[in-house]
């Protein structure tokens, strides 16, 4: 989060019901889409300035719009919140596979950050 938006913030876990995350076809990365009866566990990131949110849609690009959701902390009280779903129109880059963090982070994280040149081309001339 702070290497993409330069927001420093402590994150908390949080669900998100009614969504599911899945593997995109061919990358490293996932995209979540609004599935009822599925849920995705996640940070909550609070206090994100104006700043910080246009370079994470810089960095999240045409495929993915952002919207407000409802997540629940692990204290179990419902907060507003935005993440990004994967754009309609783009839904047909996405594979069956739920996506799993633990394995992104144990196989994918190292391939991802070098494949992946959004890190280092968001500079301040976009934001």
């Amino acid at each position: 989060m702070q290497e993409v938006s330069g927001h420093s913030g402590k994150p908390v876990a949080a669900t998100l019901h009614g969504h599911l995350r899945l593997c995109v076809t061919g990358e490293h990365y996932p995209a979540m889409v609004v599935r009822p009866g599925y849920q995705v566990e996640g940070m909550l990131y609070r206090h994100i300035a104006d700043a910080a949110w246009h370079r994470l849609d810089l960095f999240e690009g045409e495929m993915y719009r952002r919207v407000k959701v409802t997540v629940v902390p692990a204290d179990g009280q419902t907060v507003e919140a935005q993440t990004y779903l994967i754009h309609p129109a783009q839904e047909q880059h996405l594979s069956a596979k739920v996506w799993n963090f633990a394995d992104f982070l144990a196989h994918s994280k190292p391939l991802f950050e070098r494949e992946y040149r959004g890190y280092s081309d968001l500079t301040d001339e976009e934001t």
